[in-house]
C-alpha cells in the first residue's frame, strides 16, 4: 500500500470516527431530551389526574376498561391503583400494567417518589410515569405513546448516517488532495535520486521549497550533494596534485638512473654524487606517498603549527630545485619566522619553484 493511501484511509478513517461520535452524542442527547419532554408532561397529567379524583382529565365516567385498540399518540392512558396495587379507576382503552416497583411505590412512605419506564400495549410502545399519590397510599399512572418519539429518532438516526457518509466522502476527497500535496513533493525527490543514481550528476535540482518536514528532507538531500560534489572535487583536485608533486622527483630519478646506465664507468665522485641525489629523490617520493594518504585520508591538518624560520625552510626546498634541474637558485632571506605548518610550508615553496 502506498504512502499516498495510507495518509488516505488514516484521514477518512479519523474523520469518519469523529462524527461518528459527535452524531452519537447528539442523537443521545437528543432522545434523552425527548424523554425528559414527555416525563415532564405525563407528570402534569398525573397531578391533574389527583386533583381530579377517579375521573379521566376530560371529566368523563370511568367504566371498565374494554379492548378500544392502542390510542393515538396525543391520548394519555390514565390509572390509579390503591395500596395494595390494585387498580381503583382507568381510561377506557387498555389496562395500564402494574409491576412490583409500582406496588412497592403505591405502599411506600415517600409520597414524592415516582418511577418512569417504557412499556409495550398492543405492539406499540408507551412511555410510563407511576407517581405516588398525596396523600397516600397509592398511585397514579400516566402512560403515552412514544410513536412520535420513535420517528423523530427514525430521523435523527437517517439524517446523522447520511452526515456521515457525506462527511466520509468529503474527508476521502480532502484526503486525497493533501497526500496529494505531501507526496508530490515526495515523489519529485525520488526522481532527483533515481536520476542521481542513474547518470552519476550531482548536478540535480533538488525540490526544498515549504518550511515542513519534507522540505527539510529535501535540504537535507541537497546539502549531501553539495557534500558529494566538494568531496569529488576534492578527488580532483587531489589526483592533479598527485600528478604535479611525483612527476619532478620521478623525472629526477629516471634521469639518474639513465646516467648511471650509460656511464657505467663514471668517476667514483660522480657516481656517489648521483647515489646521494637517488636517495634524496627516494626520500622525497616517500614523503610525497605519506603526504598524499595523509591528504586521502583528511589528515593533512595534524600537522602541529610552530614558529618556523623561513629563510632556512627555503634554503632547504632550493637545494632540491638545484639538484633536480641544474639551474643556480639564489635564496636572500634574513631570520624572519613565521607561524604555520613546516612541512605545508615547504611543500608550497617546493611548488613554487617547480
Amino acid at each position: 500500500m502506498s504512502l499516498r493511501t495510507r495518509l488516505v484511509l488514516a484521514f477518512v478513517t479519523l474523520t469518519t470516527a469523529a462524527a461518528v461520535a459527535v452524531g452519537a452524542w447528539s442523537y443521545a442527547a437528543t432522545v434523552e431530551r425527548l424523554y425528559a419532554e414527555i416525563d415532564r408532561s405525563l407528570a402534569d397529567i398525573a397531578a391533574i389526574v389527583q386533583d381530579l379524583g377517579p375521573r379521566s382529565p376530560s371529566g368523563d365516567p370511568i367504566g371498565e376498561p374494554d379492548d378500544l385498540g392502542p390510542p393515538t399518540e396525543d391520548v394519555f392512558l390514565t390509572q390509579v391503583i390503591d395500596g395494595m396495587g390494585s387498580p381503583v379507576s382507568s381510561e377506557p382503552g387498555l389496562a395500564v400494567p402494574i409491576d412490583d416497583s409500582d406496588r412497592s411505590l403505591a405502599a411506600g412512605a415517600d409520597r414524592t417518589a415516582s418511577d418512569a419506564r417504557d412499556i409495550v400495549l398492543s405492539d406499540a410502545r408507551f412511555r410510563l410515569l407511576t407517581v405516588a399519590a398525596d396523600p397516600g397510599p397509592g398511585a397514579v399512572q400516566v402512560a403515552r405513546s412514544l410513536d412520535e418519539l420513535d420517528r423523530v429518532a427514525d430521523s435523527l438516526r437517517l439524517g446523522i448516517a447520511v452526515a456521515v457518509l457525506v462527511i466520509g466522502i468529503l474527508a476521502a476527497m480532502a484526503g486525497w488532495l493533501l497526500a496529494r500535496q505531501l507526496t508530490l513533493r515526495l515523489e519529485r525527490l525520488v526522481r532527483a535520486t533515481d536520476e542521481v543514481t542513474a547518470s552519476g550528476d550531482l548536478q540535480v535540482t533538488v525540490p526544498v521549497e515549504g518550511s515542513d518536514e519534507i522540505a527539510a528532507l529535501g535540504a537535507s538531500f541537497a546539502g549531501m550533494l553539495d557534500s558529494l560534489r566538494h568531496s569529488r572535487e576534492a578527488q580532483r583536485r587531489l589526483v592533479q596534485d598527485a600528478g604535479h608533486e611525483l612527476r619532478t622527483p620521478l623525472t629526477s630519478v629516471r634521469t639518474n638512473i639513465a646516467v648511471l646506465r650509460r656511464h657505467p664507468d663514471l668517476a667514483e665522485e660522480d657516481r656517489a654524487r648521483l647515489l646521494e641525489d637517488l636517495d634524496a629523490e627516494a626520500r622525497e617520493l616517500s614523503t610525497l606517498a605519506n603526504e598524499l594518504v595523509d591528504l586521502a585520508a583528511e589528515r593533512r591538518d595534524d600537522e602541529p603549527v610552530e614558529q618556523v624560520v623561513l629563510g632556512e625552510l627555503v634554503e632547504r626546498a632550493a637545494v632540491r630545485a638545484r639538484r633536480r634541474s641544474g639551474r643556480e637558485i639564489v635564496v636572500s632571506a634574513d631570520g624572519a619566522m613565521v607561524l604555520g605548518r613546516p612541512g605545508a610550508l615547504e611543500r608550497a615553496v617546493t611548488n613554487l619553484l617547480d
